[in-house]
């Protein structure tokens, strides 16, 4: 059971590492993941350890059984859904992609308005006047994206 349990560990961990996570809290539980992994690694040497010691015949035959069950668990549809991680994966990446644009767009809004507060100490009225009206352009676009997007 404990073989069975490190290879659907590892089937996830498998998915996760398809993904771009930036730093942040998924990122650390993502990070985590590793050590589970590591942890039931470790688990396994150790009864294997025990089994050996014990009884060197049932070890071998729980080699040969566990080596069976893992072939035949990771190729069942039924442990993940692989269709489910790709629809997560491009959910997170199309939503990346938005808070990409909206960045971009909030630097170039701040440009905007830089260049316009140096124009107006300048006297170039008319060219600051064009700049605040880009500025209101790029914030109503801003604004758009994150109506279909709340979360940005």
């Amino acid at each position: 059971s404990v073989m069975v349990c490190k290879n659907v560990v590892e089937l996830i961990n498998a998915q996760l590492m398809l993904f771009d996570f930036r730093n942040g809290p998924i990122r650390h539980k993502y990070d985590s993941m590793k050590y589970v992994v590591r942890k039931m690694e470790d688990t396994l040497f150790e009864l294997s350890l025990v089994h050996e010691v014990f009884d060197p015949e049932v070890m071998e035959d729980a080699n040969k059984s566990s080596k069976c069950d893992e072939m035949q668990d990771v190729d069942s549809p039924s442990i993940l859904d692989l269709q489910e991680f790709d629809q997560m994966r491009q959910e997170m990446e199309a939503f990346d992609e938005k808070r990409e644009i909206v960045i971009k767009k909030c630097r170039d809004l701040q440009k905007l308005c830089k260049n316009s507060i140096y124009d107006l100490h300048r006297g170039n009225l008319e060219k600051a006047k064009k700049q605040l009206d880009g500025v209101k352009e790029s914030s109503n676009e801003i604004l758009n994206i994150i109506a279909t997007c709340p979360g940005l």
